[in-house]
């Protein structure tokens, strides 16, 4: 049973537990994770350029004739039992179906959850996004702007083919005032803070880099000592069966711990991810929703002038997927344990 069969299958089990007799699928994030395919042509959209109707007897794709052949031979395979073809100019009206965005408690869950047969291909995809973001941390130099830094990262990321969605740049002040950087013109000088959310096929891996020319100071060092540590007991406390509730007080009482007891305050912490870059925030109050073996979670403490950023697979010891082993790393220890985190980056000042 190949991938998408694995799917159907999956969602059709869901549905029947439901009541529910069919969806229309519509949105970029479940088309994708059902094909497995890129579902948009415009990224900045989440409505997707082909819609799915699955019942329980048949998978039927309704596409329009400008997308349809492309999207069968390039991205979703010829899975479907129908294809439902229509002029560009003559659009097809789907009204009276239910739609996925009306059954996202149930689509959610299958759609965060990593397949066995999907593992390596995920495993491959959170490497090269973390080698793209490194390759633009060792690459840039002083005296570039905050655009020319995220142009590197996205010719990186585009070579192994992966779209960089988010890719925020800040230089110098900006890293201690802005937690959102989207790039500016403004011209490096001696520090430089990288994020990156990276999509391929629908799903996104979430990445961020600090780099440094010439040694950190005392203070810098002591705020990135603390967020690497904080994210190291956030990724520790993330295994199956951990309530969000659990995850949410380690991260509150870490941020203590560190001597920065507001920060947790100014932004969020990241969370599940998935075919969206965050399916679920971790929030207060959410003592109802759990840890599962084979999700995604990406968590990105951040303290002003510094954040830690990876994503990770749960397994009974959670696996970093944007490792790479070429980037300095620094070794927190915990009780029992110990995690690397990655440390700034420091470069020659010339």
């Amino acid at each position: 049973m190949n991938l998408f069969q694995q799917k159907v299958k999956a969602l059709r089990k869901a549905l029947a537990e439901s009541h529910t007799k069919a969806v229309l699928l519509i949105q970029q994030k479940n088309v994708s994770w059902l094909t497995g395919g890129r579902s948009h042509v415009n990224p900045a959209t989440e409505r997707a350029v082909a819609s799915i109707l699955l019942t329980g007897e048949d998978v039927t794709l309704f596409v329009n004739n400008i997308e349809g052949k492309r999207l069968i031979e390039e991205e979703f395979g010829s899975h479907f039992d129908d294809v439902r073809e229509f002029p560009w100019y003559e659009p097809l009206s789907l009204e009276g179906y239910t739609t996925d965005q009306e059954l996202e408690g149930i689509l959610q869950p299958l759609r965060t959850a990593v397949l066995p047969d999907e593992k390596e291909e995920v495993k491959t995809f959170g490497i090269e996004t973390g080698a793209a973001i490194e390759s633009a941390a060792f690459h840039l130099t002083r005296g570039m702007t905050e655009f020319e830094v995220a142009g590197l990262v996205a010719k990186a990321c585009w070579e192994r083919g992966i779209e960089p969605v988010v890719n925020l740049v800040a230089a110098d002040r900006r890293v201690f005032t802005r937690r959102h950087p989207l790039p500016t013109d403004a011209v490096i000088d001696e520090y430089v803070m990288l994020v990156l959310c990276g999509r391929r096929n629908g799903r996104f891996m979430s990445v961020s880099r600090l780099v440094h020319f010439g040694s950190p100071g005392g203070e810098l060092t002591r705020r990135h000592e603390a967020v690497a540590t904080i994210d190291a007991r956030m990724i520790n406390a993330t295994r199956p069966g951990a309530d969000y509730a659990y995850l949410f007080n380690e991260m509150t009482q870490a941020y203590e711990d560190t001597g920065f007891p507001e920060e947790w305050t100014f932004h969020h912490q990241g969370g599940l991810s998935g075919f969206s870059s965050r399916e679920q925030l971790l929030l207060p109050g959410l003592s109802a929703k759990y840890v599962k073996n084979d999700q995604i979670y990406a968590w990105n403490p951040s303290i002003a002038g510094v954040k830690s950023e990876d994503t990770i697979l749960v397994e009974d010891e959670p696996k970093i997927l944007t490792f790479t082993g070429d980037f300095p790393v620094e070794t927190v220890q915990l009780d029992g344990a110990q995690q690397e985190r990655p440390a700034i980056l420091v470069r020659r000042r010339l």
